[in-house]
Order: C-alpha cells, then sequence, then structure tokens
C-alpha cells in the first residue's frame, strides 16, 4: 500500500467516529427537545390545576359574607346618588384581581373569568366608568388588568349595545346586586374579603407560579 493509500485508509477509518458524534449529538438534541416538551406540559398541566383552585376560591370570595354585605351597599349608593366610596373600590378591586389571574399570572383563561364574572365585572365597570377613567387619566396603571378584561368582553358580546343599552343593563344588574345581603341563613364560617385577597396571592406563589413581567 502506498503513502496515498494509506492516507485514504487512515481518513477513512475516521469516518464512523465522524457519524458516531453525529448521532450522538441528533439524539442529544431530541433528548433536549422531549425534556423541553415534558417540561412545558407539565407546566402547563400545575397552570391548569392552579387556575382551577383560584377560580373556586375567587367564586368563593365574591358570595362571602362580607363580600355580599358590601356589594348590596355599594349597588344601593351607585343607584341612588352614584357615589364611589372606598367599598366602591374593594369591589372594583376585585375585578383587578381577576384581570391579575387572567395577564399577569397567565393561570386563568379569559373565558374562563368571563363565564363566571362577566355580567357582574361590566356591570360595575359601566356604572363606574367615569370613576375608573378620571382614575386612569391620572394613573395609566390603574385597573389596567380590569380594563382588559372589559375590552376582551367588548370584543365578542357588546359590539350590537349603545352606551345607553349598556348603562341600562348594568343598573339591572346593580338593583339585584343591592338585594343580594342579607343571604339565606348559614352557619358555615365565611372569610372576610381582605383575607381571601391574600390568601390567592399565597396559593399562586406558594406553587412557584411567579407573575411575568
Amino acid at each position: 500500500m502506498d503513502r496515498l493509500d494509506r492516507a485514504h485508509h487512515r481518513e477513512d477509518l475516521k469516518v464512523p467516529s465522524y457519524f458516531a458524534a453525529g448521532t450522538l449529538a441528533i439524539a442529544t438534541t431530541a433528548a433536549v427537545g422531549i425534556g423541553w416538551q415534558s417540561l412545558r406540559e407539565e407546566n402547563a398541566r400545575s397552570r391548569r390545576a392552579v387556575g382551577v383552585d383560584i377560580l373556586w376560591r375567587l367564586m368563593e370570595r365574591w358570595d362571602c359574607d362580607d363580600m355580599r354585605r358590601r356589594r348590596a351597599v355599594v349597588a344601593h349608593e351607585l343607584l341612588e346618588s352614584q357615589r364611589f366610596t372606598i367599598g366602591t373600590a374593594e369591589v372594583l378591586n376585585f375585578f383587578e384581581l381577576l384581570g391579575f389571574f387572567v395577564y399577569v399570572a397567565r393561570v386563568l383563561d379569559v373565558d374562563e373569568a368571563m363565564n363566571h364574572f362577566s355580567g357582574w365585572l361590566t356591570a360595575y365597570w359601566y356604572t363606574c366608568e367615569s370613576f375608573i377613567a378620571e382614575a386612569r387619566r391620572r394613573n395609566a396603571g390603574q385597573a389596567e388588568n380590569y380594563a382588559k378584561l372589559v375590552m376582551a368582553f367588548r370584543s365578542t358580546s357588546t359590539a350590537e349595545l349603545s352606551p345607553s343599552q349598556l348603562l341600562e343593563d348594568a343598573k339591572g344588574t346593580l338593583r339585584m346586586e343591592a338585594r343580594v345581603w342579607p343571604p339565606p341563613t348559614t352557619s358555615k364560617p365565611q372569610p372576610r374579603a381582605g383575607e381571601a385577597a391574600r390568601d390567592l396571592v399565597r396559593a399562586v406563589l406558594r406553587r412557584g407560579l411567579r407573575p411575568k413581567g
């Protein structure tokens, strides 16, 4: 075997190692891809589980004695004198918290939020729209997530309704709200609204689902 043949022979011997290295790289890439996909699927399942828990807690908070009493008082004040009080702000903050879980923490789907709360969140928005607009004029970050929920609802459900119709529907909802207290007799203790809000946030952070910037 001459020098050239021996050189070719040595190069041929290297070919299988090149292929082996390439196969290893492909296999490693595939494994990483599968692992990442599994992680994403597990994260999605975790978020879904947290979302169900958070939605249940929100529904409980909205219907607890403290919140029902506040809703009845606020609705009466808005219908009778258009008064905006601390109680009004606390009710509106509930919807801001709902929007936080949809758009910031991303553990709730917007459709789920709408299915359970759209009638109330739009009623309070349209009734308090002038107060909210003034607050947002001073600080655009005020009620930011609440505003996103209302915009999502408007884009699908209220395109054909005039502002006067929207306001009249809102007042109809508030008239029902003014009658939600006192509730049927119950012996089950109810959490205060402020305590329930803190519990909701703790539930998200405890499971490692930090808000996204």
